[in-house]
C-alpha cells in the first residue's frame, strides 16, 4: 500500500505508485532518529550519574516517571513504562535503598504498594538538572518558540499514529 499526498490526510491509496523522494526522505528520517536517540541516551546517562554515581538510565527514566506523575502503584508505573512488573519492582527496590522513593499502601486497598517520590530523590533530581549540561536545551536555544512548538506537535503526531494538523502545515 502506498501513501498519496494529495488524498485527504495523506492516507494509503493502495493505487499510486510508489514516490522514491518520499522513501529516501523516511529513510532520511529514520537516520535522525537514529542519532537524536543515541544523543538522548548519552544525555541520561550522564544526568543518571550526576543524581547517583552508578546509577544507569532505566532507573532514572522510572525515578523521573514517579517525580512527573505522582504517587502510583508499581503496576501503573510498569504500564507507563511499558515494562515486565518484576523488573519495574526491583528497579523501585534500588531507588528506596537510595532513599529516593517510599512505598505506601493505599487506602483503599491496603494490598496494592503506592510508589512515591522522596523530597531526597527530588532535590537530587533538581540538582543533577542544573549541573548538568543538557545539550538537547542548548541545540535549540536559539530557535524560535513556533518551531519548538511545531516540532513537539509533529512528534506527539508521530508516536500517537496520528496525521499532523493542518495548522501545522500551514494550511
Amino acid at each position: 500500500m502506498t501513501s498519496h499526498p494529495g488524498h485527504p490526510g495523506g492516507e494509503p491509496t493502495g493505487d499510486a505508485p510508489e514516490d522514491p523522494s518520499r522513501e529516501a526522505a523516511i529513510i532520511s528520517l529514520e537516520s535522525s532518529f537514529v542519532r537524536l536517540v543515541r544523543a538522548f541516551r548519552a544525555q541520561m546517562a550522564a544526568l543518571a550519574e550526576a543524581t547517583s554515581p552508578g546509577m544507569v538510565p532505566g532507573t532514572l527514566k522510572a525515578f523521573i516517571a514517579i517525580e512527573q506523575h505522582g504517587p502510583m502503584p508499581i503496576s501503573a508505573l510498569a504500564e507507563h513504562l511499558a515494562l515486565d512488573k518484576g523488573l519495574v519492582s526491583r528497579t523501585v527496590s534500588e531507588l528506596e535503598e537510595l532513599g529516593f522513593v517510599e512505598r505506601s499502601s493505599a487506602t483503599d486497598d491496603r494490598r496494592i504498594r503506592i510508589v512515591s517520590a522522596t523530597p531526597l530523590g527530588s532535590a537530587r533530581l533538581s540538582a543533577a538538572r542544573e549541573g548538568a549540561e543538557n545539550p538537547l536545551s542548548a541545540r535549540i536555544h536559539s530557535w524560535p518558540t513556533p518551531d519548538i512548538e511545531q516540532l513537539r506537535t509533529l512528534l506527539d503526531a508521530l508516536a500517537d499514529g496520528t496525521p499532523p494538523t493542518e495548522a501545522v502545515h500551514g494550511v
